[in-house]
């Protein structure tokens, strides 16, 4: 040996991005839903999330909570927030 350390070339990784961007589509492009599944009213769902919440959050932090859901509720209605079935991206 000349006392030199040997030094073996690596492949160089491929960038975790480009991963990530792999998986992104493939989970984006298998994803549909059909009209009318799944769909839920404005009210129902404002019933679920409070009804979660409840047993979710400590007795302190509830009625902050609930109180901000009615402000959205209260702005949604105000602004004449219509319900529909469709959703565009």
């Amino acid at each position: 040996m000349t006392g030199k350390p040997i030094v073996e070339e690596a492949e160089k990784p491929e960038p975790i991005f480009s991963k990530v961007e792999k998986i992104k589509n493939q989970n984006t492009s298998t994803i549909s839903q059909k009209e009318g599944e799944g769909s839920i009213t404005l009210e129902d769902a404002k019933k679920t999330a409070l009804d979660t919440k409840a047993r979710v959050l400590n007795e302190n932090s509830y009625p902050k909570f609930r109180s901000r859901i009615n402000q959205f509720y209260k702005w949604l209605y105000e602004n004449d927030f219509e319900e529909s079935h469709s959703r565009t991206n």
